[in-house]
């Protein structure tokens, strides 16, 4: 098999791993259960699409394809999420239930646009609440960017002992 033809392989197989990990927001929100899905695969299933997203836009053979989707995700303010992701993960349910069940259910909105109001209005929310917990109960323990902290851990001397606390 010819270079050529095995690069022109290596490629369609690149465009079917992008087709799945666009679906990664449809498996992971659980919309395909009143599909065709078994509603145990969806995690499995969620993660390979996953899987294929990352090594789509990893850098490889195929050049710069995905350089626009790189360069997307490495967003100043899409990767400073990523300082407080933790808390996005610990408090995104819960906000988006009071979201749904507090402001939204009340409207009898159309399901369509009840997930679209959700989507964008209990985003905001999310984001929102989860900034404010990781600048109390996060921020506090993180140390400066440079990792010098105020109170040094008690080093060796130069003979090795360690020092003596006071």
């Amino acid at each position: 098999m010819s270079t050529e033809k095995r690069t022109q392989m290596r490629l369609e197989h690149i465009d079917g791993l992008r087709a799945l990990a666009a679906l990664v927001p449809v498996f992971d929100q659980g919309y395909v259960r009143s599909f065709w899905l078994p509603w145990q695969l969806e995690d499995e299933l969620a993660g390979l699409a996953t899987l294929c997203l990352l090594v789509a836009v990893m850098p490889g053979e195929r050049g710069d394809s995905c350089a626009w989707l790189r360069n997307a995700l490495a967003w100043r303010p899409l990767a400073s999420v990523g300082m407080f992701s933790y808390s996005l993960y610990v408090v995104h349910a819960p906000v988006l239930e009071v979201v749904r069940a507090r402001f939204i259910d009340p409207l009898h909105l159309t399901p369509v646009r009840s997930l679209m109001l959700l989507a964008t209005a209990g985003t905001g929310a999310v984001l929102g609440v989860a900034y404010l917990i990781f600048l109390v109960c996060e921020r506090p323990f993180i140390g400066p960017p440079g990792g010098q902290r105020e109170h040094q851990i008690a080093s060796p001397d130069a003979e090795g002992a360690a020092p003596a606390l006071a």
